[in-house]
Parts: C-alpha cells; sequence; structure tokens
C-alpha cells in the first residue's frame, strides 16, 4: 500500500516591538522635609504626610502603567529603523485584521457580535480560551442595552481591579470591560489567555526599574525606565466590531 498523499500546512508569523517607558522623578530637599503632621482634624488616627520622594515614585509609576496599557491597546507598531527612530509596540486594536466587522455606520446590533464570534469559532479555529470584550465607556453602554447585562455582585467578578459582567452568545461567553482607552465606535474581542506582556531586559538591571539620576542643586533626581511591548500571540485568535453609531 502506498502512502497517501501529504498535506502541507503553512504558516506564518506576526511580529511585534517592544516600547520604551521613560519617566524622571525630581524632588527638592525642601519637599522632602515636610512630613509634618497634616492640618486640620483628623477623621481617621494621627495622619502624616507621606515621604513625597516615595510618593511621587508611586504617582510616577500609575502614571507609567496608564502610558503602558494606551500603548496595549491602541498603539501603532514601529520599528526601530536607526538611532533617531524610537520602536513602538502594536496595541490590539491595530493589531486585527483578518476578524473585522465593519458595522457600516448602522447602530449597534447583537449580529455584528455574533458574527464576530462566528468568525472565531469557524474560520480561524481560534482557542477561545478567555473572551473578553473591551469598549469605551459609550460601547458598552450600547452593549448593555442589547444584551441587558447588569454588575454581577461580589469580588469573585473582579479581574485586574476591573469589575466584570458577562453576557453569552451563541457561540461562547464574553467577559464585558470596560476600558476607556479604547477608541470611540470599536468593542474589541481579545483573548486574554492569548496575550502577555513581553519585557526585554537591560543588562544587570532588569525590565523596569529605577535608577538615581546625577543631582543638580538641592534635590532628588531619578528615572523609571523599561522596554515593553505586546504579544497578542495571532491576530487572528482575535476580533473586533467598529463603525457602528
Amino acid at each position: 500500500m502506498t502512502a497517501p498523499t501529504p498535506t502541507t500546512f503553512g504558516k506564518d508569523q506576526d511580529t511585534n516591538y517592544v516600547q520604551i517607558f521613560q519617566r524622571s522623578v525630581n524632588i527638592s530637599y525642601a519637599a522632602q522635609s515636610a512630613t509634618s503632621k497634616l492640618s486640620g482634624l483628623a477623621i481617621y488616627g494621627e495622619e502624616f504626610t507621606p515621604n513625597d520622594l516615595d510618593y511621587q515614585k508611586m504617582m510616577t509609576l500609575k502614571q507609567i502603567a496608564l502610558d503602558l496599557e494606551l500603548a496595549l491597546v491602541t498603539g501603532t507598531a514601529q520599528a526601530p529603523a536607526n538611532d533617531d527612530t524610537a520602536s513602538k509596540t502594536q496595541g490590539i486594536i491595530g493589531a486585527i485584521s483578518t476578524n473585522s466587522v465593519n458595522a457600516g455606520g448602522d447602530a449597534l446590533t447583537t449580529a455584528d457580535v455574533e458574527t464576530a464570534m462566528i468568525a472565531l469559532a469557524e474560520t480561524n479555529e481560534a482557542p477561545m480560551e478567555d473572551l473578553y470584550i473591551m469598549g469605551n465607556a459609550a460601547a458598552i453602554k450600547k452593549l448593555a442595552d442589547l444584551y441587558g447585562f447588569a454588575p454581577f455582585a461580589g469580588p469573585e467578578n473582579t479581574t485586574g481591579g476591573n469589575r466584570i459582567n458577562e453576557i453569552i452568545t451563541q457561540f461562547g461567553r464574553l467577559k464585558v470591560m470596560w476600558d476607556p482607552y479604547v477608541t470611540a465606535l470599536n468593542l474589541v474581542i481579545v483573548d486574554m489567555a492569548q496575550c502577555d506582556l513581553v519585557g526585554l531586559p537591560v543588562p544587570g538591571k532588569g525590565v523596569l526599574f529605577y535608577e538615581e539620576l546625577p543631582k543638580t542643586g538641592a534635590n532628588e533626581k531619578g528615572q523609571f525606565y523599561g522596554q515593553l511591548g505586546l504579544n497578542y500571540t495571532a491576530e487572528e485568535w482575535h476580533a473586533k466590531v467598529h463603525s457602528f453609531t
């Protein structure tokens, strides 16, 4: 018996880049000295002003987190062509091209969402392990009006600090997440199980680190620095609905 005709499976590769996230901290000696008790009536025990250097570091890290979220959601890829061109990571919205449902300027319908889910379920054999549907406030309100969902109670329904609702479609469950950085007139279906934060470490320092900078006068200076990007595995494993009203 002869061997059957072999089937050859093609493959391709999605690429992305890490992006530099860098913010500086500068606090004067005078500001660091202001550690007295806060004025007025303390309604919750004895309240003292925090160490201002630690406070500035904490707030700077929070701003880096917001910068990172914006890039992971809406960023546009840019290769580091030369020393004057910084690399930029591709956000998930722009990465999705295969399963892109154009609502054509019409009102959002459940059929739009189902069409995107059909593409994931049948066309591209996506894993569909941990699906979220993300949008800004206006888009999530439209989705809520369509499906009539209400927030679930209890801390068990939170993920990453977000309170999660859930809708059920004919082709699977979708966890609903509000994200203010999703651009208007877009709903993005993301398989979180296929997404990872990627870091390019600096030798001897790490992926995201703080380092002191040379002093210039009566102050403390430093900077946070990190090289981070999005690994979304394959863009075919995510979907989006766009251009609805």
